[in-house]
């Protein structure tokens, strides 16, 4: 367990990476927030969050970048929070008439990832949509990575039927971070992805993005349908 500044820290860093998609600084920190101390002591705090392995510091650069170790913790943080669960009504309808294609679609718009349905345990459908979303916002760096979320894209639905263990469970939301993902090759990726019941249908909602994605904006999103439907199911 984390002390709280260290935490407070922590998350704020992820936070800034986020939005940046660059190295964050003590400075950077400093300069956006209030945590009573002043740059050397912040700096200190992130060599130590760099030694328990929440933190990598890039060769080139005086900032630092988070690990899978430390997006985990910010994204089980996240989760289990009280969020604003403003559900979006055009994604309520898509799923009320069963218009899959659509609701993919509207997802992936709005969050910028890709987005895949289909109805488990027998995947008769499969929707896949926002491939383009997944390459021009994110920050691959070779042709190699690009291959690789090619690749992922190509082979969801094979790799997802392998997840016995996962499917089998019921009404979840689960999220998957980097290296520790079972369903892509590339380690840049994290996938968020939950089950619905939908008209005596189990209907399994996914979206694939860059490790640096909004989660925020996607686990209000799905944990609002999941309101929405155990309330109106």
């Amino acid at each position: 367990m984390l002390e709280t500044r260290k935490r407070d820290i922590l998350f704020a860093l992820i936070n800034e990476f986020i939005k940046k998609g660059e190295p964050i600084s003590s400075y950077d920190l400093y300069n956006s927030y209030d945590f009573g101390i002043k740059p050397a002591m912040i700096r200190n705090e992130l060599l130590e969050l760099g030694k328990l392995g929440y933190l990598n510091q890039p060769h080139y650069s005086s900032g630092r970048v988070p690990t899978d170790l430390a997006y985990e913790l910010f994204v089980e943080s996240i989760l289990n929070s009280n969020l604003d669960l403003k559900i979006d009504k055009f994604l309520i309808d898509g799923f009320e008439k069963m218009e899959w294609r659509f609701l993919a679609e509207r997802l992936s718009k709005i969050l910028g990832v890709l987005s895949f349905i289909t109805n488990i345990p027998e995947e008769e459908f499969v929707y896949k949509e926002g491939l383009e979303y997944l390459i021009d916002k994110s920050d691959w760096q070779t042709k190699d990575e690009i291959k690789e979320i090619v690749h992922d894209f190509e082979n969801l639905e094979d790799n997802l039927a392998k997840q016995d263990q996962i499917l089998e469970e019921e009404n979840f939301i689960k999220v998957f971070v980097g290296k520790r993902n079972p369903l892509t090759k590339s380690d840049s990726l994290s996938i968020i992805m939950a089950d619905y019941d939908v008209k005596q249908e189990r209907i399994l909602l996914l979206t694939m993005g860059p490790k640096r994605m909004n989660y925020k904006k996607a686990f209000c999103i799905f944990k609002g349908l999941k309101k929405y439907f155990y309330y109106n199911g």
